[in-house]
């Protein structure tokens, strides 16, 4: 086991023999670093996580470069499959197709659960400008917010 510690602590004297020397010049902190016993470990770890940082900005890239030419190869071809499947099992032995309703029941339920809601919210706001404790730009600003918000819910 020691002889391992020690080998690694070669290594990272060789590492930091191989920095340039304009590093220490320009950054007065990696020479305190190395005036500390344990600095040369700092340092070390320091060029470690600055390595796997580059490394990581080198893999996202290439990821970004080639990541999106896949998925637009890929969408093609699933696109393809469904609409292949769509068409062979939506249809009939006589051509007929069945289509799915869409259910409107839940969605009227939600907007009026919304709607209740900023009316509750409207009075609330009503109510604090009728005690004062709201001035009338303010009033005016949050219930157009409000108005706003329940403008695209249909009761």
């Amino acid at each position: 086991m020691t002889e391992f510690l020690k080998t690694i602590e070669i290594l990272i004297d060789q590492v930091i023999l191989h920095l340039p020397s304009e590093w220490f010049v320009e950054a007065p902190f990696l020479a305190l670093l190395l005036s500390n016993p344990n600095g040369r470990y700092v340092l070390t770890g320091i060029l470690i996580v600055a390595g796997f940082i580059v490394l990581w900005v080198i893999f996202l890239s290439l990821q970004v470069m080639f990541g999106t030419r896949l998925s637009k190869s890929k969408q093609t071809v699933s696109q393809n499959a469904d609409e292949q499947n769509n068409g062979a099992a939506s249809a009939g032995p006589d051509g007929f197709k069945f289509f799915k309703r869409k259910s409107t029941f839940g969605l009227v339920a939600e907007n009026e659960m919304s709607l209740i809601e900023i009316e509750k919210e409207m009075r609330m706001i009503r109510k604090q400008y009728i005690d004062g404790h709201m001035l009338q730009d303010v009033y005016v600003a949050e219930t157009r917010r409000l108005y706003n918000i329940a403008k695209p819910f249909k009761p």
